[in-house]
């Protein structure tokens, strides 16, 4: 037996090894066809034999802690069993203690030679709190029987039980546990694995039911019921794992990374056994080396490593080892589903070269649907010719995706007979609305189908790009349909002379059909009722439309001339554009007389004309602007004049100052001269006049001040005579300050002049100012009276679906008509998701100077500028279809709808894990909208 086990093993580990090789781990070139199972339904055997192995491991786990097989076949009918691990923990205090630890190492102190050294330490005491842990649990399997009176019955049957205590030293008053806990019930129910003990029973897959042999019904029971097994045994694992980290010893500790597995156990649940007998052996082998382990470890708890053990015992180990057995025996088994799953992943990937993204899925599937369906239902690209009968485009309209390429539509054109002539009205302003008159041919109805794997973007960007030729012109107007004949608009432009336009569009999905059916399973009729509305809004909101209007065509209907006449006349045509979208003229200033013999001639000299008049304006405005530029000048050069003469004044008042400083030099000086005339007046009474004892006069210096006096005042001063001197100084400082009263006044009637004349022209210059504004006031003011007025009489923005419409090409029905179609419960309603379009924030568009410019000029249309955009574009239309009362008579319009196929997993994961055919699952749902779409049901073939 050992022999042929030895040699067993060794074939198995070769498999191991092949199996690694596979995966790709020891050699990832490797081609996997090498490891190939051989025929398909090999995989189902061996998926039996996997499940058997896991069910046997399972079994054998819970029998050696102490589960025995004998108890679960005594199962009854309508009995159930469960496994419950019930425990309690207390944690008393029980004192404190100190603990001194040595801190730094030891020192010596009197190191003086023959002198006896002594040795200092240093302590750090810690407080201890000393607890008494102990903890008991006990595993019953627990038997509940309901009888068919309604009453239930109930037995417990003792699997194993434990307990344990310890000493536990911690460092904080409040212990590790509550003084006592009851702990919640861990509890698993069990009885799938007691009937299948007791009926003796081999796993075994239903291959006439199931498609794949990794996802099928019984693997998915067996692994849903495995998985609660092992979260039972893990939750067993760390309540025992918690308890050992309470303790300060290694005997008592268990480590939760412990790998308990055995290498019969890889074997046994690996997958390329290939026979249910070698199986059998390793499931044995398996047995056999768990009750060795358990022997090895009643041995090692008699020596003196585990002497001391009395928290974590005997009872615990072997359990926590039973646990991660069953916890390992799981996780083989899930790897071993995985592994197969890879391993036909890996096939397809070699032998198909290519991994299968979301991209090549959808190159592949649009090579598979043009052979799928007729010739006339088959997709086309989305590129269309902005053209009048059979002359030269005048334009182009295309959808492409990121890399450039041309988004793939279902398209459908609208079939209308003769006596049936509906409409599409799109309002411009609240009273004006534009129609387009649904033609043959000229209004398409276009599907597509977005393929997305899980992973990738959630969105996708695909891009509008419109170009006009050379001398060509058209307005393109972008909404969304609200009813059968009615479009409301949300940008517009108008293109022309070699204009490229590039909008970015943007895809939102919203829930599919099934999952918004299942959402609201559980609402209440008005919540229904409330969500499906809401739901109605978004699927009418689904429905994208691109009108494109041509500018020549029309201007023959309102300006009555001849089909075609401006066809070759290029000045005359730019001449009537610019006079519609710049100068803002109404048509019928500019339209031919119907009794007049040359229409174009007529047209020509309403042009001249008016042209005359508007340049007579253009005049009128250039005279006013020289004007007012003439004023502003002179308010320039008045205000030049005023800040001189404020300057001139300053610089008079500062003068003032100084003269005024240097007057008060001379009358100090001129009472000096008065006081020393006294003196020398008594002085001369007394001598008699004979002039002895006269005192010796000093005259007061002045010689700072010659240069504010005249040379008269100054001989004076110099005089012997002090009358003299006293009078002439007198009469100079007075005739000073009178010359200087004269200028200040003088130079203060010169400033209040120029002051005055400023103020003057000041008050004239603002009445024109207030009379210019005063007119644009009225103007303001008329121009919102007539604008409310215009509200009041005019009709509200219109929302209901007109009654010209008829249900032939009713296609705001169309989502509603897929949302019933794809409710169901299938795999396709699941993940086909409807999406909403709608116009990215910001446009770019490539203009041309003149007609001979080569290069162009690329700018970014955002916020305001889109705004303006849309409004020259409808300024435009309401001039040409005269505020909607004449009809457009050359439109194209694009209704756009589509839908995102969401695929859970990814294309390889889809064929190998789910053994579906991605390719087939989506060839029915385009199948199922085009037949909705064309509304015919045998639609598949080729011509």
């Amino acid at each position: 037996m050992d022999a042929e086990w030895l040699e067993f093993k060794l074939r198995m580990e070769d498999l191991m090894k092949e199996a690694r090789q596979v995966v790709g781990l020891d050699a990832p070139d490797m081609n996997p066809l090498n490891a190939d199972c051989g025929e398909y339904s090999n995989k189902f055997e061996m998926m039996n034999t996997l499940g058997e192995s896991l069910i046997c491991c399972l079994l054998d786990a819970l029998e050696v802690s102490g589960l025995q097989r004998g108890t679960l076949e005594s199962i009854e009918e309508g009995e159930k069993m469960y496994l419950v691990l019930e425990s309690e923990e207390s944690c008393e205090f029980e004192k404190k203690i100190e603990k001194k630890t040595a801190r730094g190492e030891p020192g010596t102190s009197g190191s003086v030679p023959g002198i006896i050294s002594f040795i200092t330490r240093t302590y750090d005491v810690h407080d201890l709190w000393v607890f008494n842990f102990k903890y008991s649990h006990s595993c019953h399997l627990s038997r509940k029987k309901k009888s068919p009176s309604a009453s239930s019955s109930s037995s417990k049957t003792l699997v194993w039980s434990g307990s344990g205590h310890k000493s536990i030293h911690w460092p904080r008053e409040r212990g590790p546990r509550p003084k006592k806990t009851v702990n919640n019930p861990i509890e698993v129910d069990i009885t799938w694995l007691a009937r299948h003990v007791k009926g003796r029973s081999l796993f075994r897959i239903n291959t006439e039911a199931a498609a794949c042999p990794t996802l099928n019904e019984e693997v998915n029971t067996l692994s849903k019921r495995a998985e609660l097994i092992k979260e039972w045994c893990q939750s067993v694992s760390d309540y025992i794992v918690g308890i050992s980290e309470l303790s300060e010893t290694d005997d008592d500790q268990i480590d939760h990374d412990d790998d308990e597995r055995t290498d019969s156990l890889k074997l046994s649940l690996s997958p390329l056994v290939v026979s249910e007998a070698d199986a059998v052996v390793i499931r044995e082998d398996h047995r056999n080396s768990l009750l060795i382990k358990i022997a090895e470890l009643s041995k090692c708890y008699k020596t003196a490593l585990y002497k001391n053990a009395t928290l974590i015992t005997f009872q615990e180990r072997f359990v926590h080892l039973a646990c991660g057995d069953v916890i390992s025996s799981v996780k083989s088994f899930e790897s071993s589903i995985d592994f197969m799953d890879r391993m036909t992943m890996r096939i397809l990937t070699e032998s198909l070269q290519t991994k299968f993204s979301s991209d090549e899925f959808g190159v592949a599937f649009q090579y598979f649907k043009k052979r799928l369906f007729a010739r006339k239902y088959r997709p086309v690209p989305f590129l269309d010719q902005i053209r009048t009968g059979r002359n030269h485009p005048e334009g182009f309209l295309r959808i492409t995706d990121d890399a450039g390429k041309l988004m793939e539509v279902d398209r459908r054109l609208v079939s209308l007979s003769s006596s049936v002539s509906p409409e599409i009205l799109i309002p411009i302003t609240a009273s004006a609305r534009v129609t387009l008159p649904v033609k043959e041919g000229n209004v398409s109805v276009n599907c597509f189908v977005n393929q997305k794997v899980s992973g990738e973007a959630e969105s996708q960007t695909f891009n509008i790009g419109l170009r006009a030729e050379q001398l060509s012109s058209f307005i393109v107007v972008l909404g969304k349909m609200a009813g059968a004949g009615m479009m409301i608009p949300s940008h517009a432009a108008i293109l022309r002379n070699r204009d490229d336009l590039t909008i970015p569009l943007v895809l939102s999905e919203i829930p599919s059909a099934k999952e918004f059916k299942d959402a609201i399973e559980s609402l209440s009729p008005e919540q229904k009722r409330f969500a499906e509305a809401y739901r109605s809004m978004q699927l009418d909101g689904t429905l994208f439309s691109i009108a494109i209007i041509q500018i020549k065509p029309q201007m023959e209907v309102v300006l009555n001339l001849p089909e075609g006449s401006l066809a070759k006349e290029v000045e005359l045509s730019e001449k009537l554009l610019k006079m519609m979208t710049t100068d803002g003229l109404s048509s019928d200033l500019l339209s031919a007389s119907k009794s007049c013999s040359d229409p174009l001639l007529d047209v020509r000299r309403n042009i001249d004309r008016i042209d005359g008049l508007l340049q007579q304006e253009r005049d009128e405005i250039l005279r006013e602007q020289e004007r007012l530029r003439r004023i502003e000048e002179e308010k320039k050069r008045q205000e030049q004049k005023r800040l001189e003469a404020e300057r001139r004044w300053k610089e008079m008042e500062r003068r003032q100052r100084v003269d005024g400083a240097n007057l008060e030099n001379i009358l100090c000086a001129s009472r000096e001269l008065q006081s020393t005339a006294r003196t020398f007046k008594r002085a001369a009474r007394k001598s008699k006049g004979f002039g002895f004892g006269m005192p010796t006069i000093s005259m007061p210096s002045i010689s700072g001040l010659s240069s504010s006096m005249s040379s008269r005042a100054m001989k004076k001063c110099e005089s012997i005579r002090v009358e003299d001197c006293m009078e002439a100084m007198t009469e100079e400082g007075a005739a000073f300050y009178q010359e200087g009263e004269c200028v200040s006044k003088s130079a203060e009637c010169t400033l209040d002049g120029i002051v005055s004349g400023l103020n003057d022209e000041q008050e004239k210059c603002q009445q024109n100012v207030e009379m210019e504004g005063d007119v644009d006031k009225v103007q303001d003011n008329n121009k919102d009276q007539d604008t409310r007025e215009d509200e009041e009489g005019g009709e509200s923005k219109p929302t209901a679906i007109e009654s010209a419409a008829t249900d032939k090409w009713d296609f705001s029905k169309i989502p509603s008509i897929l949302e019933q179609k794809f409710s169901s419960t299938t795999e396709t309603a699941a993940a086909l998701r409807p999406v909403t379009l709608k116009t990215g924030d910001c446009w770019s568009k490539l203009a041309f100077s003149s007609i001979l410019d080569s290069r162009g000029e690329v700018a970014s249309l955002s916020g305001l500028s889109l705004k303006s955009e849309k409004e020259a574009a409808f300024n435009l239309l309401d001039a040409l279809t005269k505020s909607g009362t004449v009809a457009v008579k050359e439109v194209s319009v694009s209704i756009l709808f589509g839908f995102s196929h969401s695929w859970a997993e990814s294309i390889l994961k889809t064929v190998a894990k789910r053994n579906r055919n991605p390719l087939e699952i989506a060839a029915n749902t385009a199948l199922e909208l085009a037949r909705t779409l064309h509304d015919v049901h045998d639609i598949a073939g080729c011509d």
